[in-house]
């Protein structure tokens, strides 16, 4: 599977020094945030039944993520995208880097409904995009109400109750089961390693690839980078 990872400098510095890259909270601007924590530990515990436990140098709780398909292109042509005049560029990251990554080693979800993981919503058995869910989201609303949950559908002065956090999270697994559903795939993975990358792009000019002069693509081989001019 070919997955694409927007990369800063430190970390595509670490790929190659140090030959993979990990999940790290330290890293990452969701690490104070208990629901996303608790969101990623979900996933980790899927992906633990699925791909099979984490390597012993990997955080167990922390996937690392990329992208297998963006709306409905791979990462590498939406980038291209990206960088046409008037087009909303949501990242600054210098670098996009490709990996192949083997088959059994990454779990593939669906990004907008990882989303309601992420946020804790609930998912309707239909996934998100459907206008009528057979009155299932009013049924959950009803559910938080009777259990003295606010409007946020947060936990009231009585605590959680296991109704409620059992039927927000009974369809979430749709997320893995239908990971193509609205054309946005991501993948998870618990490492990639430089060993699997074949290309990197410098997207902004202050991107370096280790040359005197600026590069806008290099082709990894097996035994050098070689280097590859790919934009018009």
């Amino acid at each position: 599977m070919r997955v694409f990872h927007y990369m800063e400098s430190d970390a595509y510095e670490a790929l190659r020094k140090v030959g993979h890259i990990v999940g790290s909270p330290e890293h990452s601007v969701f690490n104070d945030n208990d629901q996303f924590v608790s969101a990623y530990g979900w996933l980790a515990d899927r992906m633990a039944r699925r791909i099979g436990p984490a390597p012993a140098h990997c955080n167990p709780r922390w996937p690392v993520f990329g992208w297998a398909e963006h709306n409905g292109q791979s990462a590498l042509e939406y980038d291209r995208l990206r960088e046409l005049p008037g087009h909303d560029d949501t990242t600054d990251a210098p670098f996009l880097v490709g990996f192949d990554v083997p088959e059994g080693l990454y779990l593939l979800s669906d990004f907008d409904d990882w989303h309601f993981v992420l946020n804790g919503w609930f998912l309707p058995s239909c996934g998100s995009d459907v206008e009528d869910d057979g009155g299932e989201t009013d049924a959950f609303y009803a559910l938080c109400e009777s259990h003295g949950y606010d409007r946020t559908c947060a936990p009231g002065p009585a605590g959680p109750a296991d109704a409620v956090e059992t039927m927000r999270r009974s369809n979430w697994d749709r997320i893995i089961e239908y990971p193509n559903q609205y054309g946005s795939v991501q993948a998870s993975m618990w490492e990639l390693r430089w060993d699997w990358a074949f290309l990197v792009k410098a997207r902004r000019d202050a991107a370096i690839l280790k040359s005197n002069s600026v590069v806008k693509c290099s082709v990894k081989t097996d035994t050098l980078a070689t280097q590859l001019e790919i934009q018009s």
